[in-house]
């Protein structure tokens, strides 16, 4: 039921976009996973080293749209001892000016890691985790909102 005086459709927070999410997939499977977006929802593998954000590993494949994007991540080399399940772990939010969006967030209170290599920057910058597990990661994106 809508609130009187608040606007339904209120303007996203620095022009913040889905621009897509990260899935953490077992040793071996890339090829599995790779074959069933491409086959079942038309995405395409972008080339080895083109990525977005600050955490640039795994595969990236981009939606036949254009406009949003899935980043596949095995377990780094020796991991062994650690439990790793396939699951979705990140969100992808796209803006224009990362920085900009990244000093509104924290005005709302929300904490970014800024530490040792994954530091906000003009590229992309990483939220805490939060419940169950997952964070959230601002990206440079040249799509409007």
């Amino acid at each position: 039921m809508p609130l009187a005086g608040v606007d339904p459709r209120p303007p996203a927070i620095a022009g913040l976009h889905y621009f897509g999410v990260v899935q953490a997939i077992l040793v071996d499977r890339t090829a599995d996973w790779l074959d069933f977006y491409q086959s079942l929802f038309g995405f395409s593998v972008l080339p080895e080293g083109k990525y977005f954000g600050i955490l640039p590993k795994g595969s990236l494949l981009e939606s036949p749209c254009r406009k949003f994007y899935l980043q596949l991540i095995e377990p780094p080399p020796g991991s062994e001892e650690i439990r790793w399940d396939e699951a979705l772990v990140r969100l992808g939010l796209g803006a224009r000016d990362v920085p900009a969006a990244t000093h509104a967030l924290q005005e709302r209170g929300i904490v970014f890691v800024d530490h040792g290599a994954v530091q906000p920057s003009r590229k992309g910058a990483l939220t805490q985790v939060y419940l169950g597990g997952v964070n959230f990661e601002l990206v440079v994106s040249h799509l409007k909102p």
